[in-house]
């Protein structure tokens, strides 16, 4: 993902805001339609309830194997953007390519178990609403995540040493992404149970 944003630093300052503006709102909109694709299959497929304990249960089971306690499958599908758009269509049209990838979520790499449980909770609740709003704010974190990493480095050499240098230790994420599934099914479970 780091590499997607070169076009961003690479850009003459004057592009820059441009560049970076449409690769944000890219993003935003790939998730919202990201969200609202799956949640509109939960609408059509319109799950039966009794899968929701299940869903809280694997989501758990999941978190425990982001954690590294537990050892299950997960789709990692290795994946990344073309570096040959850069070269096609120039460094502030392909952010905004960059930026729709990433915010769709399929077409770039997703290590995190936790993008595919969100997809599964958005198909078991079947609401658009939840679907755009969550498809969004994933959309907009791919595209502010790189963003922040360059701003809060402090960096001396070229843009790309620094982007080098901007690969996030996996363990970490794995740990958070781990921690707040966890919350998720014990909220899920509280919910089930208090009906």
């Amino acid at each position: 993902m780091v590499a997607t944003i070169t076009p961003l630093v690479q850009v003459a300052t004057k592009s820059f805001w441009s560049a970076w503006i449409g690769h944000f709102a890219a993003a935003t909109g790939g998730g919202a339609l990201l969200g609202l694709l799956f949640a509109f299959a939960g609408r059509i497929l319109s799950p039966p309830t009794e899968v929701l304990p299940v869903a809280a249960v694997l989501t758990l089971l999941y978190a425990l194997r982001e954690v590294g306690i537990v050892h299950l499958p997960a789709i990692d599908r290795i994946a990344a953007v073309p570096f040959a758009w850069r070269v096609r269509f120039g460094a502030v049209r392909a952010s905004w390519l960059y930026g729709l990838a990433l915010g769709f979520g399929f077409s770039a790499r997703t290590p995190f178990v936790s993008f595919h449980m969100v997809l599964l909770w958005l198909i078991l609740l079947g609401d658009p609403v939840l679907g755009l709003v969550v498809g969004a704010t994933y959309g907009m974190t791919r595209a502010l995540i790189p963003l922040f990493a360059l701003a809060l480095s402090p960096h001396s050499g070229s843009h790309a040493d620094l982007l080098s240098g901007l690969a996030v230790d996996q363990r970490l994420m794995h740990l958070a992404n781990g921690a707040l599934m966890a919350f998720v099914a014990v909220q899920a479970a509280i919910g089930l149970l208090s009906r």
